[in-house]
């Protein structure tokens, strides 16, 4: 998504926002959606100008191993706002099954959806790794958005 830090605060500091405006607030920084919602999310992340990108068999098959079930300890917590710039959704037979949001910047991660447990999820070279798949333009770095 292009949306700036400046963006951010802008639409943060802005007193009344408009419906899409609050949307965007919640899906970039907030817990929305907290459960698959009944709209198709799709359509909503492409009104809010997010971009869909489709993966390779290889891709998807490392951002598999990436959000797979691990018996590692709990990462360290992150202490920022979060920017969910990259969103993540999982289809079975066509219907949404999971969403994962997740800030690269913090390694900050919203999961649902899911089956197993995800308290563990999200240590650094994970997230490198599936930044790599998904941002294979950009170098990486935890301060780049």
């Amino acid at each position: 998504m292009n949306f700036s830090e400046d963006d951010f605060f802008i639409l943060m500091k802005k007193e009344n926002k408009t419906e899409k405006e609050l949307q965007l607030s919640d899906l970039f920084s907030g817990y929305y959606p907290d459960s698959i919602p009944k709209e198709d999310f799709e359509k909503i992340l492409l009104r809010q100008n997010y971009k869909k990108s489709k993966l390779n068999i290889r891709e998807q098959k490392k951002i598999e191993s990436v959000f797979s079930e691990k018996d590692l300890p709990i990462p360290d917590a992150a202490a920022c706002i979060a920017e969910y710039r990259d969103i993540f959704i999982f289809k079975k037979r066509g219907r949404i099954i999971g969403i994962s949001k997740i800030c690269f910047v913090c390694n900050r991660f919203q999961i649902i959806g899911s089956k197993i447990d995800v308290s563990i999820f999200g240590f650094p070279d994970e997230l490198d790794k599936l930044k790599s798949i998904v941002r294979k333009d950009k170098k990486l770095s935890g301060s780049e958005p």
